[in-house]
């Protein structure tokens, strides 16, 4: 019977395998990604087909991952804030390529510090972001992207 203390077939780090190397920058969570400066594409920001006539939609809230994920609603022109995160943890420069963002709202709304933070990085990149929180009323503002 094999020593469960000695490393062997399964037990412990692959020989040679340094522990220190674990995880690599790709694995970071946003929030840890943003402190040291690196930042990734939001969810389905691969997807995006930029157009300047045309509108992003960013999703957000505690049920935004279904219609983020869906093949024909907004099919191309739609990417994902998920629910709890921050949005300076992500590179959100994918959506430079289109006119307008709509920030649509599913379930629980993200905190309005939330949403502020992500309409203070969008604006710069495109001309005018809304703002359509689920159940609530329209907010529109002017960006300084282009137009």
């Amino acid at each position: 019977m094999p020593d469960k203390n000695k490393p062997g077939r399964g037990v412990g780090p692959a020989p040679g395998r340094n522990e220190q190397n674990k995880s690599s920058v790709n694995s970071l969570s946003p929030r840890t990604a943003a402190s040291s400066g690196y930042r990734r594409r939001p969810p389905y920001a691969r997807h995006l087909v930029a157009d300047r006539s045309r509108t992003v939609v960013v999703v957000t809230g505690s049920d935004g991952w279904p219609p983020a994920a869906s093949g024909t609603w907004f099919a191309g022109r739609k990417l994902l804030l998920p629910f709890g995160e921050d949005p300076a943890g992500y590179d959100w420069s994918a959506v430079a390529g289109f006119a307008d963002a709509v920030i649509c709202g599913f379930g629980r709304p993200e905190p309005v510090a939330v949403i502020t933070a992500l309409g203070a990085i969008l604006v710069n990149y495109v001309a005018r972001i809304i703002y359509l929180p689920p159940g609530g009323r329209i907010i529109s503002v002017r960006g300084g992207g282009h137009g």
